[in-house]
Parts: structure tokens; sequence; C-alpha cells
């Protein structure tokens, strides 16, 4: 039923790992935090970007997903080269 939201469980966390370290005791908190604020933002963008539909939050956090995968990977050096 979720599987298309996994980023929220995958992706989120990694992000605030990034930005405010990389001890998951003191960020448990922070990632519940992120990843109802991103859920709650890709539900408000993904009910007014087309006015008369909804665009599928799924398919919206699919999209930011993918963004979000191919910008760790060229975070890294030599991810994409090898």
């Amino acid at each position: 039923m979720a599987g298309n939201i996994a980023f929220v469980g995958l992706g989120i966390p990694q992000c605030i790992a990034i930005l405010s370290g990389h001890r998951f005791k003191q960020t448990v908190s922070q990632v519940l935090l992120a990843g109802g604020a991103f859920l709650s933002f890709g539900d408000a963008l993904a009910k007014s970007a087309r006015p008369p539909f909804e665009l599928p939050l799924g398919a919206l956090s699919a999209i930011l997903g993918g963004l979000f995968l191919f910008a760790f990977l060229w975070r890294k050096e030599g991810a994409l080269t090898a």
C-alpha cells in the first residue's frame, strides 16, 4: 500500500543524517518531524498542482526520491564513473 512513499522511510533519515550528523538517537525526533512535514507539504503540493484533479502523492514522492538518489550519487566522488 505504501510502496511508492518509501522515500519517506529511506530518504528522509539520510537527508537528516547528512545535514545534522550521523548519530541516530539524536536525530530520531528530527526524522519524525521532517517525514511528517515532507508528506504534508507533498500532499498540499499534489492537491494544488492541477486544481480540478489531484496528483498522486506516490508519484510526487517517487519523483523527489529519484532526484534525491541522483544528488546523493553525484555527491560521492566517482560513484557514477565506476
